[in-house]
């Protein structure tokens, strides 16, 4: 009879662990573009795309009103002959509104597309809104972030042109995410906002590949990627569950959308988002160029939101309605399969599993116990000394990368994961087959798939408190772990009463319980009959030899499952973790969710190591020490994996006195401790004649930010003119109304953004003005406040003011409590006003505003001598930032 011997388990296993792997692999990159798409226009949305993305094109920049426009343009071109189809040009919507400690007013510019549905029941309710953002970050022009998402909703208008939907379908191609999801905001204050109960927002974290189910609100959303027209599906609830407990620090539409409105609820609905390198992310490399297959990744996500945005506009399950929102779990599988269930589904089976497991296993041992062969010397604590020792080398391995070379996973996550995956294995084999007999190796195995059904009963456990208590919707993996753990535990002792697991041994196992001394001499004086020494006989030994079908079934129910799911996991962890260490993210997390994960993924096959081939763990070992080597001397970046810092430049003026200059320009560099003064900042020549001071960045520990005095000033509007007067970058003036209150205006030149801060006080109210006919303060159309997002009881620090115009004179009347006047030596408002501005030469070349645009010298350094491993991006609001004191 056929045996399970150590060639056919070490063939198998390296079989299944090699199929999965490379399958998950393979499903990991973007689709290629079909020769059939479906009616959407992919070689108009690529021409939009190089429109749109052309150059950087934020908010406060003349470029941004060149991309509005042809948006604008193109809407109107696709929808001019359809009399279902309104585009509007939202140049009226404004709000302010409260984030954390800063007030927000806000004059947006968004465009919206309505596109009525063919059922009147959903012509003012129950529609759904596609949302995309056409404004990018100053340092990037914006492929991913979001111009993909902005082309694939021109595609999609076009293809609702001439494919009628039962629901209303509101778009907005929103201006002004990047630096608050105000466009959002304010697109809540228009009519239109209250048609739609459900959202599909479209963003870009990263640059190119292929986009993710982020994050949801609740099931019925996600039921729309449940479809046979979405052919890609891609998502995992595992990256929700990280964004709410911190782990990914990111801010989309998504959370102004889901947000309770002053009426009702928020909407229910998706981020459908771009995550895979985001170490180009919000730099030069979010270009066509530069991104992970631009024209796949832009095929990719019009694909699936024409599939999963006409299963929300057409069916009811995709909506909420009036029934209780149900907490998701959802993920995919080799990119063909999403499955979809809810929270309390989960739940119900976990404590299904909880209770029957155990009491199935129970029975079947006392059952049929005394019909089991004989137990074997192996002692329980094996299996658990293997998880205890594989963390603790894990946990080592991961200080020695954090210690000596912590940045490695940055540019070559793939390497470290051979290391970790490799120790696991070398961990779990070592241990396993100490002080073990081959001919006990099935005995062994049995007795180990047992062990392995408590470990996964003990994760169950705790991911079950987890999914009640946290809503951790990424324990699904330890679900059907222990379900297929009790089916391959039950096999087990299935396969000991069978007629397969009799008793036999092979002449080899006879030949080594021979004894280890020849016979006696044959003599005359030699009985006639010799006493017996040869092989021991069954009845002394009980040597198990199950059939190969019980061990491929074996090896088939506990091995195939859990090592998918679990590296399907691993992969979006590499992918979403690997390169946020350039933000400031611990570099513990990154590496010790793949060491346990590696481990994790190892522990299936503990039950067969007895059988594995010594040849392989030598290979491994090899593997091991070759990788784990290169991985803690190699450098870190490269030109196409860079290191990302960060660009701010702020110039100190005396707004008391328009003839002074700059009192201070002060540039600024944010990145990596152990890298940035020594490596980076130092190739700057504008820092090398100045005192440069490096020290901790609050945001995080691993982040320094290095300032210097420079005498690269930047310029508001292109000018030959070197002189730099303080009213040439902004007027401001201050007065004090009552004890309690003052009014503050400020205004910027080429600008349309500035900002209020309050150093002495906290401010407990505001209202916004505008300049009417001879100077009279009128309301501003941005005075409308949403209530839903108020002043917190502490106040506020600080305000930020946008306007769609420029030059535009921002007025706000502020006031505080009359008790904390008392609380100061000072009994007024004391604080700093300023100007943003985000425009620099070389970002504007060929447009045709160019002579309106300004001049960022400092940043243009910055461009031309970083090393080639490193990139820019921003650090927060604009590139340079002009301000003074005052005190009224």
């Amino acid at each position: 009879m056929l045996r399970f011997t150590q060639a056919s388990t070490s063939a198998f296993l390296i079989a299944v662990y090699a199929a999965v792997f490379t399958v998950v692999l393979v499903s990991n990159s973007t689709p290629k573009i079909p020769g059939d798409t479906l009616g959407l226009d992919l070689s108009e949305a690529y021409y939009d795309l190089h429109q749109i993305a052309t150059r950087p094109h934020p908010f406060n920049s003349h470029a941004n009103d060149v991309a509005r426009e042809y948006i604008l343009a193109r809407l109107n071109n696709i929808t001019y002959s359809f009399d279902h189809i309104t585009v509007e040009d939202d140049l009226t919507s404004a709000a302010t509104w409260v984030s954390k400690s800063h007030a927000v007013s806000f004059e947006g510019s968004n465009v919206l597309v309505k596109v009525e549905g063919t059922d009147p029941e959903f012509s003012k309710s129950g529609g759904v809104l596609f949302s995309a953002h056409f404004d990018s970050v100053p340092t990037a022009p914006g492929v991913t972030d979001d111009g993909i998402g902005v082309a694939t909703l021109l595609a999609f208008v076009k293809y609702l042109t001439t494919h009628r939907t039962r629901r209303t379908a509101i778009f907005n191609i929103n201006n002004g995410e990047e630096d608050g999801v105000n466009g959002a905001h304010v697109f809540l204050q228009h009519p239109w906002s209250r048609i739609p109960d459900t959202f599909l927002n479209l963003e870009g974290a990263a640059a190119g590949g292929r986009p993710l189910l982020f994050r949801a609100t609740s099931t019925a959303p996600v039921l729309s990627f449940k479809n046979k027209d979405v052919f890609h599906p891609h998502g995992n609830v595992l990256s929700a569950d990280a964004f709410s407990r911190g782990v990914i620090n990111s801010g989309t539409d998504f959370t102004v959308y889901n947000h309770a409105r002053e009426d009702g609820p928020g909407m229910e609905g998706v981020d459908f988002a771009f995550y895979q390198g985001r170490s180009k992310y919000h730099t030069k490399y979010d270009s066509i160029p530069g991104a992970r297959g631009a024209k796949r990744s832009l095929w990719t996500m019009m694909e699936t939101v024409r599939g999963a945005g006409m299963a929300l506009l057409n069916e009811d399950r995709t909506h909420v309605g009036s029934d209780e929102p149900l907490a998701p779990v959802y993920f995919d599988l080799f990119g063909l399969v999403f499955v979809v269930l809810t929270q309390r589904s989960l739940f119900l089976f976990n404590v299904f599993l909880l209770i029957a497991g155990p009491i199935i296993i129970a029975f079947l041992r006392i059952t049929y116990s005394e019909r089991s062969p004989a137990k074997i010397a192996d002692k329980w604590g094996k299996f658990w000394a293997s998880f205890v020792v594989g963390l603790a080398l894990q946990f080592t391995l991961a200080l020695s990368f954090i210690k000596i070379n912590p940045f490695i996973v940055y540019s070559h996550p793939y390497l470290v994961l051979g290391s970790t995956l490799s120790l696991a294995y070398l961990t779990t084999t070592f241990i396993m087959n100490a002080k073990s007999d081959v001919s006990f190796a099935d005995g062994q195995k049995s007795h180990m798939l047992l062990q392995m059904y408590i470990f996964t009963w003990v994760l169950l456990v705790a991911a079950t408190i987890g999914l009640k208590l946290l809503n951790l919707g990424g324990i699904y993996v330890f679900s059907a772990w222990n379900a297929f753990a009790c089916l391959g535990c039950a096999v087990g002792i299935i396969e000991n009463i069978s007629p397969a697991a009799r008793i036999s041994f092979t002449d080899k196992d006879a030949r080594s319980r021979s004894p280890t001394s020849n016979p006696s001499e044959i003599t005359e004086t030699s009985p006639l009959v010799e006493k017996s020494t040869g092989p021991v006989l069954p009845s002394q030994i009980i040597d198990e030899r199950p059939s190969f079908a019980w061990g491929i079934i074996q090896l088939l129910l506990v091995v195939p499952i859990p090592i998918t799911l679990l590296s399907h996991i691993l992969l979006l962890l590499v992918d979403s973790l690997s390169q946020t260490l350039s933000d400031g993210n611990n570099p513990v997390i990154v590496y010790g969710a793949m060491g346990i994960m590696s481990f994790l993924i190892v522990i299936p096959m503990s039950p067969f190591t007895l059988k594995i081939h010594p040849w392989i763990t030598s290979l491994l070992a090899l593997v091991f020490v070759v990788m784990t080597m290169h991985n803690l001397v190699a450098f870190p970046f490269s030109q196409d994996v860079p290191l990302k810092v960060y660009f701010k430049q702020k110039v100190l003026v005396d707004i008391a006195n328009p003839d002074h200059g700059p009192i201070q320009t002060l540039t600024t560099l944010v990145g990596a401790t152990q890298y940035l003064e020594d490596y980076i900042v130092s190739e700057l020549p504008s820092s090398w004649k100045s005192s440069v001071l490096c020290q901790g960045y609050h945001s995080s520990p691993r982040l320094s930010i290095c300032s210097w005095e420079s005498s690269l000033s930047p310029s508001p509007i292109k000018s030959d003119s070197t002189e730099r007067r303080t009213d040439t970058w902004l007027e401001a003036t201050t007065s004090r109304l009552t004890p309690t209150s003052a009014l503050i205006s400020v205004k910027g030149t080429n600008t349309r953004v500035c900002r209020l801060y309050f150093d002495n006080r906290r401010i407990r109210s505001y209202r916004v003005y505008d300049v009417g006919a001879h100077g009279a303060l009128v309301p501003s159309t941005a005075s409308t406040s949403q209530s839903a997002f108020p002043i917190p009881k502490e106040g506020l620090d600080w305000m930020w003011l946008w306007s769609r115009e420029w030059d535009k004179t921002f007025v706000v009347e502020v006031a505080w409590d009359a008790d904390e006047v008392h609380a100061n030596v000072t009994n007024g408002l004391s604080g700093r006003v300023g100007c943003e501005w985000a425009e620099y030469e070389s970002a504007t070349l060929g447009l045709v505003t160019m002579p309106l645009t300004g001049a960022i010298p400092a940043y243009e350094e910055v461009l031309d001598y970083l090393p080639s491993w490193a990139v820019s991006s921003k650090v927060s609001g604009g590139l340079v930032e002009v301000f003074g004191h005052f005190t009224v």
